[in-house]
């Protein structure tokens, strides 16, 4: 499997160079907003005039020069949407990205004077891969240094974590259209999150008309935690009774011993040590070119290396139970018509050596600004894999269209709106942001509903947010 993506990866970038090669006009600048000098040429008497639409004052050329890549921020977003492209000279800030959500309840269905369950509805509309919970939180730190000559050097440092969880149909087919009496209904479901923390460098540096951006990281993987073998069980009798019982086994490997956590007897030194070892490596890139005058084109890749390594195992079972003689009575009397248990046993300790890789991306892009800078259509395709390497790994599209508007003053954008609908980290968003730049502080806000469907994402299922602070010069 994971040789067929790196074929498909090799087979994609191959043939993205060779189409931009045939664009190739020798641009020095790639994916750069600015347009080219107006040139008047009278091809009788050979003589060519140019004409510069802004002053010569030195102010007003290091806004030009520096402060008009805005628009690059659709094209260069391998790993945000948020922005964390050098728009000065000089900059430093923050950004923070979130979301929440499910692929099948929405807004709507609560925000209601009466609400009103279908439980038959429910069953009959379940995805068939049952319900799902998505979770995605990104903040992150950076450094950017952007020279005249092309030259870029970025320094980044963040979290990255995503975790789902997943509840079989058979659940919601039971509640809706139920079982025969002492019949047993079986369920499943799954858990897995993993979270990281990353230092990365970025270069970049035009060469022979493209724009290339190599991105090397380290990373430590924190914790990947899975629930194996999660079950669960209902029997109605012909007393209108009812008896539920779910397990769990719950696997977390992480980067420091997890037992003083659960005993309340954390120390701080023991998990700074435990942070020098576990680091893994892997490298980002991108390939840019400007294919004709409005047209700009990417190839992107993240690429394992060297896997981190998790030195920590927490084994635990948790197992629920709940038994009712009536249903009726759970209603009538609550907690006294109903008898529930929880526990959490079998707790285990131990060291181990799993190997864990950030997801690796691949995919290309474009931007496309046929009205001029101000205006920029922007698109992504490609795809990811998770646990790449492994026997858990599994590969997931990724798309991404937008446009972006943006109010230049003296070629200096201000103000400005982007507006996107993507497939991320599995998860469907659609994004509506703002910026604020006033050159030497620049603010960045922006929300998204978003779903682990496509329908549900139009309907509530989800939201986020994001917001990036940056200052510089």
């Amino acid at each position: 499997m994971m040789k067929n993506f790196i074929v498909i990866f090799f087979v994609l970038f191959f043939c993205a160079v060779s189409a931009f090669a045939q664009g190739m006009d020798g641009a020095p600048v790639v994916f750069s907003d600015e347009q080219p000098d107006v040139i008047q040429s009278d091809e009788i008497s050979g003589e060519e005039q140019e004409y510069d639409e802004f002053s010569d004052e030195d102010f007003i050329q290091d806004f030009e020069e520096f402060n008009t890549v805005s628009e690059e921020e659709t094209v260069r977003s391998v790993r945000s949407h948020v922005g964390s492209l050098p728009h000065r000279i000089f900059e430093m800030g923050f950004s923070f990205d979130v979301d929440f959500s499910n692929n099948y309840f929405n807004a709507n269905d609560f925000l209601v004077k009466d609400l009103v369950i279908d439980l038959r509805k429910m069953a009959k509309d379940m995805p068939k891969e049952g319900f799902k919970l998505n979770m995605n939180m990104t903040p992150d730190f950076f450094l950017n240094l952007n020279l005249k000559n092309g030259v870029h050097v970025g320094l980044n440092f963040g979290v990255e974590s995503y975790g789902n969880f997943t509840i079989s149909k058979d659940l919601f087919d039971f509640l809706g259209y139920g079982n025969d009496l002492n019949e047993k209904i079986t369920l499943d479901g799954k858990m897995n999150g993993d979270a990281f923390m990353f230092v990365d460098c970025a270069v970049g540096f035009d060469l022979f008309g493209f724009h290339l951006e190599l991105i090397p990281a380290v990373y430590l993987p924190f914790i990947h935690a899975t629930a194996e073998n999660l079950h669960g069980s209902f029997v109605n009798d012909e007393n209108g009774g009812l008896r539920a019982n779910a397990s769990a086994d719950i696997v977390m490997y992480t980067f420091t011993d997890m037992q003083p956590f659960f005993d309340g007897d954390v120390d701080v030194n023991q998990v700074v040590e435990a942070m020098k070892d576990g680091w893994g490596f892997d490298i980002e890139s991108s390939l840019e070119h400007k294919i004709f005058n409005t047209l700009d084109g990417a190839v992107y890749s993240r690429i394992p290396i060297v896997p981190g390594q998790l030195n920590y195992s927490t084994k635990m079972t948790m197992t629920a139970s709940m038994e009712v003689d009536e249903l009726k009575n759970m209603f009538e009397d609550g907690d006294d018509g109903l008898q529930k248990d929880f526990d959490v046993s079998d707790k285990e300790y131990s060291t181990a050596s799993y190997n864990l890789h950030r997801p690796m991306r691949m995919g290309a892009q474009v931007a496309w600004r046929p009205f001029g800078k101000w205006c920029t259509f922007g698109g992504l395709l490609g795809f990811g894999v998770k646990q790449p390497f492994t026997s858990d790994a599994y590969g997931y599209p990724e798309y991404t269209l937008s446009i972006d508007i943006d109010l230049f003053i003296k070629n200096w954008n201000m103000l400005g709106l982007r507006l996107s609908s993507a497939y991320l980290d599995e998860v469907f968003k659609h994004n509506a942001g703002f910026i604020f730049n006033l050159r030497a502080f620049e603010l960045n806000l922006g929300v998204c509903a978003s779903g682990g469907s496509f329908t549900s994402s139009f309907k509530g299922a989800g939201a986020g947010a994001y917001f990036m602070v940056a200052f510089g010069w």
